[in-house]
């Protein structure tokens, strides 16, 4: 990725944390939500994540948990509405278990 291209894993955990409804999450957690997506690659999106102010971090012993965030100053709104675009352009939406990320009906 170039900084400017968004990939489809980085998507899908989007989704998926987006999807938790204010619960925390790890990302073992996260890893047992999306299909296809490496624990490394989980770790990494959502530290990006995290530096772009859409989720909230705390780092509790042993392992980090997140959250969507709902506040509203600080984040980077023209990275949240690419990657909204590109879910719908892939199909993808949080299943209704907020289990798993899957492909739009229809698809």
């Amino acid at each position: 990725m170039t900084g400017k291209e968004i990939s489809v894993h980085h998507a899908k955990v989007y989704l998926a944390v987006k999807g938790t409804n204010g619960r925390w999450v790890t990302n073992p957690d996260l890893y047992e939500m999306v299909s296809g997506v490496a624990p490394t690659t989980i770790r990494l999106i959502m530290l990006d994540l995290y530096k772009r102010r859409l989720v909230e971090r705390v780092e509790a012993h042993p392992l980090f948990r997140y959250r969507w965030s709902t506040r509203r100053e600080g984040r980077d709104h023209d990275f949240e509405t690419k990657m909204e675009a590109v879910c719908e352009a892939f199909g993808f939406k949080a299943a209704p278990n907020g289990k798993e990320v899957m492909p739009s009906e229809g698809d």
